[in-house]
């Protein structure tokens, strides 16, 4: 049975700090990997972003000043689709091979299991496909206030659960906690 990340006030501030670390980790290691996927694929294109707002800047009060919003927004939806996509598969395809964790949440010493089991099992693959879609869902559909809301319940529950994790019946605990091999595998 795994441990959860605490449940007393001196833990607290610890273990919402180390969420929030492995967050920042996560999120500079997908800068990375935008910049790489950029100068392989040019996608996702932000200079192109930047290129259509400043042409957009120039153009502010004359009757062309439309079609150029249009199309810079066009593209910002692209390029942030393009994000969105990277940030789903980098999450979704990294906690499966480290059983749990992101590369930000191994070093904090993180991993996300199911609820119920405590585990990590292949139903928990499962449930970190839905918990990773829930949230590009959010960031995509609703521009990301829902994600932010959902982050924030972390601070409101003594096991620091997001939204994202009731939803997807999954919770984080400390990745020492021992876990059987057979509890590991997939068939």
């Amino acid at each position: 049975m795994s441990k959860t990340l605490g449940l007393s006030l001196k833990n607290f501030k610890s273990h919402k700090l180390k969420r929030l670390l492995a967050f920042v980790i996560d999120v500079l290691i997908l800068l990375c990997i935008f910049f790489i996927t950029y100068n392989i694929l040019g996608l996702p294109d932000y200079p192109a972003v930047k290129l259509g707002m400043d042409h957009l800047n120039a153009l502010q009060g004359t009757p062309q000043a439309q079609a150029a919003a249009d199309t810079v927004f066009r593209e910002f939806n692209s390029v942030y689709l393009h994000s969105l996509i990277i940030w789903f598969i980098y999450e979704l395809v990294v906690s499966i091979i480290l059983k749990g964790s992101t590369i930000g949440k191994l070093i904090c010493n993180i991993r996300i299991v199911g609820k119920k089991s405590g585990e990590f099992s292949p139903k928990t693959i499962i449930r970190l496909a839905i918990r990773s879609l829930v949230k590009m869902l959010f960031l995509f559909f609703l521009q990301g206030l829902p994600f932010l809301i959902s982050s924030l319940s972390i601070f409101a529950n003594p096991e620091f659960r997001t939204g994202v994790d009731y939803f997807a019946g999954t919770k984080p605990v400390d990745r020492q906690a021992q876990v059987s091999p057979e509890a590991c595998e997939v068939h």
